[in-house]
């Protein structure tokens, strides 16, 4: 039972210290070649492939931040798209459009944790309260 409880703590700190690693490279803290050579030197090296894969989940995390999602109870136009984009503030990279007919009218957007709510059925909820 030891064994297997010595087994997950290693696992544990090995996925820790990836995202650790990870984080250091996106923040650009230090270089690829750098954390190489940290790893290298410590006997860590057999970490690559988790640190690999934890810099593979801040891409696609930063690549969701950076996605515009809205939704309307009808098609909307590009250039009301870009208007939207223009309103939200950050960086999108792009949008994705979802029919949603519960909205009633309006649209709502959102981008990272900022939503941006003009549905009427919004309207209406607040009206309500």
């Amino acid at each position: 039972m030891k064994v297997s409880l010595l087994h997950l703590s290693s696992n544990t700190m090995a996925k820790s210290f990836s995202y650790i690693a990870a984080k250091a490279l996106v923040d650009k803290k230090v270089t690829a070649e750098e954390m190489y050579d940290v790893l290298h030197s410590h006997g860590l090296h057999t970490l690559l492939p988790q640190v690999i894969k934890e810099l593979v989940h801040f891409e696609n995390k930063q690549k969701e931040d950076a996605t515009l999602y809205i939704s309307s109870p009808y098609p909307i136009s590009s250039e009301l798209t870009n208007k939207i984009q223009a309103h939200m503030k950050g960086q999108v990279s792009g949008s994705l459009f979802h029919e949603d007919k519960s909205l009633l009218a309006g649209f709502r957007a959102r981008l990272g944790t900022t939503v941006f709510d003009a549905s009427a059925k919004n309207i209406i909820n607040r009206l309500l309260q």
